[in-house]
């Protein structure tokens, strides 16, 4: 945990004497939890015209943040943010037009949980708990400051933010509260900051109070609410969504694993049928997957990696013939259609993790650890041994003929390059039983001169 230093102390000893200084926020909380926090902030009575007034005459290096002068935020020392006392006194649910405040009482009111509502004196190290923080934290409670619908309305991205702590935590959300983030729009938020916001609650590892928002951030998700998953399954796709992410979050640390398994089967709400088949669900369930990805503002590499995912889910649970393995071959044209700009290996892993994750999340299948799943799969390191022992031979990336070699043969630049150079490559990884070629040049070359005019 970071902690003032004795020295930094004795500076803001002497900046703000004859004033009050509080610790405010998140390292309160925390501090209070006996947990690890990297970021002090404080809050004062001074107001920032005279902080940065007595910082310059002290020599103290200070920055001025965004709206200093109207929001009474400086930056002392390179890392401790600090704001005069504040309060709201009008709101639109984004923005909030502030008077200063003079007592801390005023500051921490205006917060919107009770956990984030306590300060500590700098001075004297008293407990400022107007609002019941310390109870709730030892309740495991995330309850609003004052009433909770006041609460969100004045700033809506605490509807997420609410659910985040929840989550982070593994807290409880009070009742009234829980009525009021059921209640509350977030129509007027932008995308990127209902994107951030729930990718922080999806970086909790925690799926509780998901599903109350899930509406909200991903209206495109209605299509899968009492949606049976068809014979092979005992539960609705919701449910199995959901079940997905749970099994995810246990297993991977990125959030965005978390995203692709939640909508892993969205396809599934577009390929209905009376018999519940879903065919093609997955291509279908990556084309949605990017539509929602690209509404909600993810950058290109996110949207492409998810939506691989979601379009390989079914592919890489290799179903065969009972008991029966897949073939070296479909292993290998599996590795082979991922996308080369990632990395093979990390994204190999994360399909094992999704088909884990949505094998364990069918009713109709017994309990089975990832462990258990990848060794009775033997899938996963097949497919490791294939690449670190073998490297993938592509048109153009490890095959040992190309167009130039076609062009020195005789041969004119024509759509027949593709035709040839796809033939010699089915032949070289055995894509085509009825002959296997050494990925030697001069052989290719042979066979292309014996084969081709």
């Amino acid at each position: 945990m970071t902690e003032i230093t004795p020295e930094e102390r004795k500076i803001l000893t002497e900046l703000f004497e004859g004033h009050q200084l509080y610790f405010v926020g998140g390292y309160v909380r925390d501090k209070m939890m006996g947990k690890e926090s990297d970021d002090i902030d404080f809050a004062t009575d001074m107001l920032y015209e005279e902080t940065r007034r007595r910082a310059r005459r002290m020599g103290i290096k200070v920055w001025d943040t965004r709206n200093s002068l109207n929001h009474g935020t400086i930056t002392i020392l390179d890392k401790y943010e600090v704001t005069t006392f504040r309060k709201d006194v009008a709101t639109d649910g984004r923005n909030a037009t502030i008077e200063f405040a003079k007592t801390i009482e005023e500051d921490l009111a205006r917060r919107d949980i009770t956990i984030n509502a306590m300060a500590i004196n700098f001075f004297t190290g008293e407990l400022i708990d107007p609002f019941g923080g310390m109870k709730d934290l030892k309740d495991g409670i995330i309850r609003a400051v004052g009433n909770p619908w006041d609460r969100l309305n004045e700033d809506t991205l605490r509807v997420l933010r609410a659910i985040r702590f929840a989550n982070r935590f593994n807290f409880e959300i009070e009742r009234e509260l829980k009525f009021a983030i059921v209640e509350t729009s977030i129509d007027n938020l932008s995308v990127e900051r209902v994107r951030e916001e729930f990718m922080k609650i999806l970086e909790t590892r925690n799926s509780n109070y998901i599903h109350t928002i899930i509406f909200k951030v991903i209206p495109e998700y209605s299509v899968l609410v009492g949606l049976h998953g068809g014979d092979k399954h005992a539960e609705n796709v919701d449910e199995h969504s959901f079940g997905a992410t749970k099994n995810m979050m246990k297993v991977s640390y990125k959030p965005l694993n978390a995203f692709a398994a939640l909508l892993h089967d969205i396809g599934k709400g577009y390929t209905v049928n009376e018999e519940r088949l879903f065919k093609s669900h997955d291509d279908i369930g990556a084309i949605k997957i990017k539509e929602i990805m690209e509404r909600m503002k993810f950058s290109n590499d996110e949207i492409e990696y998810a939506s691989t995912l979601v379009k390989n889910h079914m592919r890489w649970h290799f179903y065969d013939e009972v008991g029966k393995e897949p073939t070296d071959r479909a292993i290998r044209r599996a590795i082979r259609d991922l996308p080369d700009k990632f990395d093979k290996q990390e994204l190999m892993t994360d399909l094992i993790l999704i088909t884990w994750a949505d094998a364990s999340a069918n009713l109709l299948n017994k309990p089975e650890s990832l462990e258990d799943f990848v060794e009775r799969k033997g899938i996963y390191k097949r497919a490791l041994e294939m690449i670190r022992e073998k490297p993938e031979v592509k048109i153009g990336s490890g095959l040992e003929l190309n167009g130039n070699d076609l062009i020195e043969m005789g041969f004119k630049p024509s759509p027949l390059f593709n035709t040839i150079l796809t033939d010699v490559l089915n032949k070289v990884i055995g894509e085509d039983e009825s002959m296997k070629l050494e990925n030697n040049k001069e052989i290719l070359k042979k066979y292309v001169k014996n084969n081709y005019k």
